[in-house]
């Protein structure tokens, strides 16, 4: 059973009317495991990341980024953070709706955070696939920072579009 809850974490941030970031738990046992105070910080710092990328705020993309942060990117490239943030400037991480699907979430071990799933975004401008809809294949791992969390690795593979 899906269950979705519509994030508004930036709340200095006004989303545009069409724009919007839903978070969904696959199950209920998902929901239950997001409770855990640090999966629950994830997600939300993962929220602000999501709302970040609808209202093309550079500074806030980039401040979710780990130094180290490497993703394998829905292009099949690996990209640095560096590398990340100078895609989003160029307009070629740019969606007008943004579902993220938790499928799975543990606090691992060393102190990070795992987070499986899936995304479904509408991508905008100059990006691939624009005006369409993308289905992506998800895993993240966030690891804390004070009292916040980064993303340290990612990565997002298209399995759809329509």
């Amino acid at each position: 059973m899906r269950t979705a809850v519509t994030a508004f974490f930036l709340g200095a941030i006004a989303l545009p009317a069409t724009a919007q970031s839903t978070l969904t738990f696959a199950s209920d046992a998902v929901r239950a495991v997001a409770t855990d105070p640090r999966i629950a910080a994830v997600l939300a710092f993962g929220g602000k990341a999501a709302e970040a990328i609808l209202v093309q705020d550079v500074a806030g993309f980039a401040a979710s980024q780990a130094p180290e942060l490497v993703v394998n990117s829905p292009a099949n490239r690996a990209l640095t953070g560096a590398q990340t943030v100078g895609a989003f400037k160029a307009g070629l991480i740019h969606y007008g709706s943004s579902e993220r699907v938790i499928e799975y979430a543990a606090a691992r071990p060393n102190g990070e955070v795992l987070l499986m799933g899936a995304e479904h975004i509408t991508p905008l401008g100059a990006t691939r696939n624009a005006g369409k809809a993308e289905t992506y294949r998800v895993t993240e791992v966030w690891r804390p920072d004070g009292d916040r969390w980064l993303l340290s690795l990612r990565q997002a593979t298209i399995v759809e579009v329509k």
